[in-house]
C-alpha cells in the first residue's frame, strides 16, 4: 500500500502552509493528500474526502515519492498559439487608436493586412493585454 510514512521538518511546514494559504486550488488539494497519508489516511479515504479519484490519489504519490515538494505545483501548460505576432498586436493598437469606435474595422484591416481572422472578442483581449 503507498503511504508517505515520512516527511523532514522542512517538507511538513512547507506542505502546511501550501495547503493553508496557496492561491492555487489544485496545489492545496495536493499538500492535503500527502499531509493525509502522513497521518495515516489510506488512498481510499483521502479520495473520498477529496472527491478524486483513487488512481489520482495513487499517481500524485508516485509523483511525490519521484519529485518530492516540485510535484505540487504545476508546470507550464500548452494553450493554442497565438494569432498574431508582436508587431501584428501592435499594428491592431494602431488601427483601433485611429479609429476607436470601429473595431470592425480594424478586424477587416487586419485580415486584409495579415490574412488571418480572429473574432472581435480576440481582438479586445490582445487589446487589453497591450
Amino acid at each position: 500500500m503507498k503511504q508517505v510514512r515520512s516527511l523532514s521538518t522542512h517538507e511538513f511546514t512547507t506542505l502546511e502552509a501550501a495547503f493553508k494559504h496557496h492561491p492555487k486550488h489544485r496545489c492545496r488539494v495536493r499538500a492535503h493528500a500527502i499531509l493525509s497519508s502522513y497521518h495515516g489516511f489510506s488512498i481510499k479515504q483521502i479520495s473520498q474526502l477529496l472527491l478524486v479519484r483513487s488512481a489520482t490519489v495513487s499517481l500524485w504519490f508516485d509523483q511525490w515519492f519521484e519529485l518530492g515538494i516540485a510535484f505540487l505545483y504545476d508546470g507550464k501548460r500548452t494553450g493554442r498559439p497565438t494569432i498574431y505576432t508582436c508587431d501584428e498586436n501592435q499594428r491592431l493598437k494602431e488601427l483601433v487608436d485611429e479609429e476607436p469606435y470601429q473595431l470592425k474595422h480594424a478586424q477587416s484591416n487586419m485580415a486584409l493586412e495579415t490574412g488571418k481572422t480572429a473574432s472581435q472578442s480576440t481582438l479586445k483581449r490582445i487589446l487589453k493585454k497591450i
